[in-house]
């Protein structure tokens, strides 16, 4: 799955902003103009699209694209590598990507 490209469609859907506008390091809030509603509706499209969860703690790092691919692909590696569901909900990634259990 093409991550970025998917979250590209899921801002063009929510903010109605052209694809072509956004790259890595489009700030969310400040460059597409979304606000906590939209931010929270993104958060959900993102939970759906990739079948994740992304925690309220976690959210308050997500600021570009590139923070919410960085995250996305952390998250989605964690799936592949077959972490059960419980242990999923007990960890938490650092802006570096660093992975710690909670």
């Amino acid at each position: 799955m093409d991550v970025i490209k998917e979250i590209k469609e899921i801002l063009r859907q929510q903010l109605n902003v052209q694809t072509h506008t956004i790259n890595v390091n489009t700030d969310i809030f400040q460059d597409l103009g979304a606000d906590s509603l939209d931010a929270v509706e993104i958060i959900m499209h993102c939970e759906e699209t990739f079948k994740i969860q992304i925690s309220e703690v976690d959210v308050q790092d997500l600021y570009t694209v590139g923070d919410l691919v960085s995250y996305i692909n952390t998250r989605l590696d964690i799936e592949k590598a077959g972490w059960s569901k419980f242990r999923r909900n007990r960890i938490q990634i650092t802006e570096s990507g660093e992975i710690f259990e909670r």
